[in-house]
């Protein structure tokens, strides 16, 4: 294995820590609170489909519905619909039209924070044969908090994609 890709194996198990670190963040911010459910995950998922290729955010997003099962109280078929579901998504309003600076990001993270829960709750109410609630208030600021730390998360990952992925092609905006 040359270094180069010995740099970007390094830098996608950063990222799959960053991400299980953004889980268990969720997880306490929720277990404090017991009001904001702040999915932060989401803005990793947005982040490397919009600046991977479209198999590499598919792979990316299976590799988080793994995690995402084990660090929280989703299931696995949830988690995969979930993540599969959001990186399609996101992958369609990349193909109709982006600019590669954080106010698309900005953009799509807020779609993502207003279509995860509806489609968790959409998948969840189907598996488990009951609809369950919808807490609007919960909704407002769990996308309020996300789109605060959104930010200096994405200067984060754009610092890992510049250390770990130095060729162009790898991190930018890719189809």
């Amino acid at each position: 294995m040359n270094s180069q890709n010995s740099l970007k194996l390094l830098g996608s198990i950063i990222l799959l820590f960053v991400f299980t670190i953004l889980i268990l963040t969720q997880s306490l911010i929720y277990q404090k609170t017991q009001l904001i459910q702040a999915p932060l995950w989401t803005l990793l998922v947005t982040y490397i489909v919009l600046h991977r290729s479209f198999w590499g955010g598919i792979i990316y997003s299976y590799l988080f519905a793994f995690l995402l099962m084990h660090f929280s109280a989703m299931s696995w078929g949830i988690a995969l619909c979930c993540c599969i579901l959001m990186s399609l998504l996101i992958h369609q309003v990349k193909k109709g039209l982006h600019w590669p600076q954080f106010g698309f990001y900005f953009l799509v993270c807020i779609l993502i924070g207003l279509a995860y829960p509806i489609i968790y709750w959409g998948l969840s109410s189907l598996a488990f044969n009951e609809w369950s609630s919808l807490s609007f208030f919960s909704l407002i600021w769990g996308i309020l908090f996300t789109l605060f730390v959104s930010y200096p998360l994405y200067l984060f990952f754009k610092y890992v994609d510049h250390l770990f992925f130095k060729n162009r092609n790898d991190y930018e905006m890719d189809y």
